[in-house]
Order: structure tokens, then sequence, then C-alpha cells
């Protein structure tokens, strides 16, 4: 049982009640989208909460199946050409856009950018930096997951989208100027 505070009522919440209501995949998976959508130790998309990410997840519980399998298989390898990527994609796109048809975020990048006219703040992150976001998060997550083994076995955190310098995050990896496709113009990417 849970308890919490709403300004001066405080308050029971049966947890099993909950986790009845929202069925058990949704609640293993909740580690990690609590983790991917901004916690203490991992950034949060800029203007996007976590009842954004809820709705966004209601519209596409297909990403059901990357959030399930990084919060079953602790430290599971994710990058660029997995499966699991291309769903965190695709939510991270329609986090920003619920109407846009793109799986890619560099795509969606340009699309909003360029259609839309929004500002970059309103634009999601590079595939790159989502990547880096994501295994930060999967750390985190893989973390919560072993806390109640006695000796947790974990891996560095250098191949988790953290650098050696009093432990900061790794942004990108990826050069932050690329040519826009098929202009041979320049574009910021952030």
């Amino acid at each position: 049982m849970g308890s919490f505070w709403y300004g001066n009522i405080f308050s029971y919440w049966h947890i099993n009640t909950i986790c009845h209501n929202l069925g058990e995949e949704k609640s293993l998976a909740l580690p990690f989208f609590h983790s991917f959508t901004g916690c203490d130790t991992t950034s949060s998309f800029f203007r996007r909460g976590k009842k954004s990410a809820w709705e966004t997840w209601n519209c596409f519980p297909d990403v059901t199946t990357a959030f399930l399998t990084i919060a079953l298989n602790p430290f599971a390898h994710v990058d660029l050409a997995s499966p699991i990527f291309s769903l965190l994609q695709r939510f991270t796109v329609l986090l920003y856009s619920k109407s846009s048809d793109i799986e890619l975020l560099d795509e969606a990048r340009m699309d909003l950018f360029c259609r839309d006219n929004k500002t970059m703040e309103n634009i999601p992150p590079t595939a790159d930096a989502l990547l880096q976001h994501a295994r930060r998060a999967a750390y985190q997550a893989s973390i919560w997951a072993a806390s109640e083994q006695t000796q947790q076995r974990r891996p560095t955190p250098e191949s988790w989208g953290w650098a050696w310098d009093e432990w900061s995050s790794v942004c990108m990896t990826q050069p932050s100027q690329q040519s826009m496709p098929g202009t041979g113009e320049m574009w910021l990417q952030e």
C-alpha cells in the first residue's frame, strides 16, 4: 500500500489494485518508462512531461514491447539498429507530434522544423542523442531491477551514455552539424 499527500489530504493507494488496473505488462514496464521520460538521474524531454508521455504510451501501445524488454532484461544492449530502438524512436516522434506518420527521429526533426516551423526546442532529439538517453535510462532501470540483489554485477556506466568526467552524460556521439539531405546545406542538430 502506498501513501501520498495531496495538499492537506493524506491518502492511501492500494498498489495491487493499481497494478491490476494497468495490467502486468504495463506494470513491469513502468520502471523503464519512468527512467526514459525523466527521473533524478536521467534527463527529460523538453516541455514533455510524464502526462504527455503517458498519453503517448496509451496512443502507441506497441512501445510497451520496448519498455518491457529493457525492464525485464537488465543491462540489455540498445543500439541504432535494434527493433527496440525503432519503437523508442517512433514513441519519441509521437511525443512531439501525435499526428506524424514518420518513423525515424532525424526525418521527423527535419519535417517539424521545415514544414511546421517548430523551434529547435520543440523538435525531438536526434537519433544519436536519443540512443545515448535510452542507454542512460536502461542503465538506471537495470539498477532498479537488480535492487534486491545484495551483490549487483553491473557494467561500468561508460557504455551506457555516461563519460568519466565526474560521470557526466554523453549527449551525442555524432558531429553536431550534418548536411541536410538533398540540399548540400548544413543544418544544426542538437
